[in-house]
């Protein structure tokens, strides 16, 4: 009945990254922060943007004090899921105190940190904007980080065609918001038109830097000490992609940590595909030699245990297949020589069974009785 479900479904077992092929990385925590309690939280991080690109059966696990083992079966885009899970996404919301241009002959040094140990300081940062290439922004501390955000959704204005991810806040991030930009929205009023603008800064990098639209006669626009209410505000950014990827990364967190890509390792699927054939290969001479054995040794009961390792063998593909169609698990190259194994353990409960036998029968009981 096992069989006929899977058959009908067209399901199979999962493959793991030594069979299916893909992508290994080792990430690197750099700094002081990378305390057990930060990696364990980094992983859950990670596990769940994977999850979210759709990739099968992924292997997210701490490997010593400060690496993180990454391994993506069947991944598609590598690049595109390397750059997500390694994001940091440490988004903050700053005043703009000043800008450098680029052909500026005095500039100032470029902050180094972008984790949240710079959020009370005055920072440096660059311009992320391919137009603005070389620009710097004297910044504020950091008046709202991304702690705040409760949803974080890519959208498309029909008009422009322009992408943008549409951020959501919570209560607190809600009313600071608004006393932010009611406060920026004065600072227009009195002409200071660059400490007007609000910079969003993704990880060290300024997304975008705007103004407080002016409040018109018939409504709209930032009015002075009233701000922007119900804590909305969207990021610019460049394609459907680029919006997809940073609202994933918003959505679910950012990392605790800095990562570095210390070890990038890829398994080819043809590779995989040829271990997987010369496991299947040996396993095959394997069953073959030992049902001539039981045949040739015990005859007719060698017949039983012909149908009794048909069984055993579907019942292990149909639970695989149901383990990897409900739990996610994958079959790797180790789990096909245990398969091959455990083939060898089940003819030897066979073998015990029937030497039992014919000790019995020797003993003169029928072959019944015995």
């Amino acid at each position: 009945g096992s069989l006929a479900a899977v058959v009908v479904t067209g399901a199979s077992p999962r493959l793991g990254l030594d069979l299916e092929g893909g992508t290994s990385v080792i990430l690197t925590a750099t700094g002081e922060g990378a305390t057990e309690e930060a990696i364990t939280k980094t992983v859950q991080v990670i596990r769940q943007r994977i999850d979210a690109l759709g990739v099968a059966e992924p292997e997210v696990s701490a490997a010593g004090t400060n690496n993180i083992l990454v391994q993506l079966p069947g991944v598609e885009n590598e690049r595109r899921a390397l750059q997500v899970i390694g994001t940091t996404a440490q988004l903050t919301f700053r005043q703009v105190l000043g800008v450098v241009v680029a052909d500026a002959e005095r500039r100032p040094e470029v902050t180094e940190a972008r984790d949240d140990s710079v959020n009370d300081e005055r920072v440096v940062y660059p311009s992320s904007q391919a137009g603005e290439s070389g620009t710097l922004y004297r910044l504020a501390p950091a008046v709202l980080t991304g702690d705040v955000v409760t949803r974080a959704e890519a959208v498309v204005d029909p008009n422009t065609g322009q992408w943008s991810v549409a951020i959501d806040m919570n209560d607190e991030g809600a009313s600071k918001w608004a006393e932010f930009t009611g406060r920026l929205a004065c600072l227009r009023d009195r002409g200071q038109a660059i400490k007007e603008q609000v910079a969003i800064v993704l990880d060290g990098r300024v997304e975008s830097a705007a103004g407080m639209q002016p409040a018109g006669a018939g409504g709209g626009g930032v009015v002075c000490n009233e701000g922007i209410t119900g804590g909305q505000t969207q990021i610019d950014v460049g394609d459907q992609q680029e919006a997809r990827d940073l609202a994933l990364v918003l959505r679910y967190g950012s990392l605790p940590l800095t990562l570095e890509q210390s070890e990038v390792r890829k398994v080819s699927p043809t590779l995989g595909r040829d271990s997987l054939a010369a496991g299947l290969r040996a396993g095959a001479l394997g069953l073959g030699l030992v049902l001539i054995y039981m045949l040739l040794y015990y005859r007719g009961l060698g017949v039983i245990a012909w149908c009794g390792l048909a069984l055993f063998t579907v019942s292990i593909y149909c639970l695989m297949t149901l383990l990897g169609a409900t739990l996610g698990l994958s079959l790797s190259l180790a789990g096909v020589a245990g398969i091959i194994v455990s083939v060898g353990v089940t003819a030897g409960s066979y073998i015990v069974a029937f030497e039992r036998l014919k000790d019995e029968a020797r003993a003169g009981k029928t072959l019944r009785a015995a």
